[in-house]
């Protein structure tokens, strides 16, 4: 593929980019010359911009909450991407709106994902289905082995912190006298992203309660509490918690996306929900714990040995339902209330290990 201007479309969200950017850094290994560029929602901006091989970042109107569609938005956007002149276009969002925005664009090629044999201007294309029990890192390696005609064996994240974040990160931390501490991320919230609420998706509070409670009695161990300013009730909430010894726990809420990478990247340990935060740490070779309930991990925990999953397979979990983005009602959470905090614990310590 050479010199190739490549264009690669996702527009949500953060833990999809992280684990579509192994196909990307796969890309570039096998052809250094290629000019990558991204289109993603606005969302989901703040994880291309630390990849240091992409040479622009594109970005979708925002529909969700807008008072009005921005068609000239739209319009401006697809005159810039079509001057472009793409060689080659992928399509990493299922469903033919995206199909239709590619065709727009135009390009030599276009490779994506197709449901139902639902397609629209793709010239070739990876069959998705939710039976299809592909991990969504490796769909992701798939349409870049139809372009590249070889397999892809090497997964890895990618995602770099820049200095000015690093930084803040160590302010932050000699600021609180945590630089010289062995802190633990804890990160209870989680499973809310532009038109979707998948709250169901994060271990109940108290158990997370209990867990800071015994980190907070092992010598040495500083639990930091985290979240985005959407967490920050369940964070709160948290943070009012005590120990026997009167020692107070450490909070960040609401910060932004790269200061929060660049702390995470100094912790000892990560533990927390199927989040975008489970795919950072990963990234950032952290070790850390991904609980899940209604997700299965086999297809969404990232593939390394420094991440460890915990997951309680009751009869009806996983009830998620990949491609779709769909769950059945439930009222029980059993998926969830059936792990404890000695799993979750023993987990920890094996990602620690390794």
């Amino acid at each position: 593929m050479g010199g190739m201007k490549i264009l690669f479309l996702k527009e949500c969200c953060l833990g999809d980019l992280l684990m579509l950017s192994s196909a990307l850094v796969q890309l570039k290994a096998q052809c250094p010359e290629a000019i990558i560029d991204v289109c993603v929602g606005p969302f989901a901006r703040p994880v291309p911009e630390h990849w240091p091989f992409v040479r622009q970042v594109f970005e979708y109107p925002r529909f969700w909450g807008a008072r009005r569609r921005p068609w000239g938005e739209w319009l401006r956007l697809m005159a810039s991407l079509r001057r472009e002149q793409y060689d080659q276009i992928f399509v990493c969002d299922v469903g033919r709106g995206a199909q239709i925005i590619a065709t727009l664009i135009g390009g030599q090629g276009r490779v994506g994902f197709v449901h139902k044999h639902r397609r629209i201007g793709l010239h070739d294309w990876v069959e998705r289905s939710p039976e299809d029990g592909i991990p969504e890192v490796r769909s992701y390696e798939l349409l870049v082995e139809r372009v590249l005609k070889k397999s892809l064996t090497a997964t890895q994240y990618a995602y770099t912190v820049l200095p000015q974040e690093q930084a803040w990160a160590d302010a932050w931390l000699r600021q609180r006298n945590l630089n010289s501490k062995n802190f633990v991320v804890i990160a209870p919230g989680g499973g809310k992203n532009p038109g979707t609420d998948m709250e169901r998706k994060r271990w109940p509070v108290e158990r997370y309660a209990g867990l800071v409670e015994r980190m907070m009695g092992a010598r040495g161990t500083v639990p930091l509490l985290v979240g985005a300013e959407s967490d920050r009730e369940t964070v709160e909430k948290m943070g009012e918690s005590r120990t026997r010894t009167g020692e107070g726990i450490h909070s960040l809420i609401g910060e932004s996306f790269g200061n929060m990478a660049a702390l995470l990247a100094q912790a000892r340990a990560c533990v927390c929900n199927d989040s975008a935060l489970l795919h950072l740490a990963a990234a950032l070779r952290v070790p850390t714990v991904g609980i899940f309930g209604p997700t299965d991990p086999r297809l969404l925990c990232p593939l390394f040995p420094w991440v460890q999953s915990v997951w309680e397979p009751v009869e009806c979990s996983p009830c998620y339902q990949q491609i779709l983005g769909t769950y059945p009602p439930c009222n029980d959470y059993r998926c969830q209330k059936g792990i404890t905090v000695e799993r979750v614990l023993e987990a920890l310590q094996k990602a620690i290990k390794v």
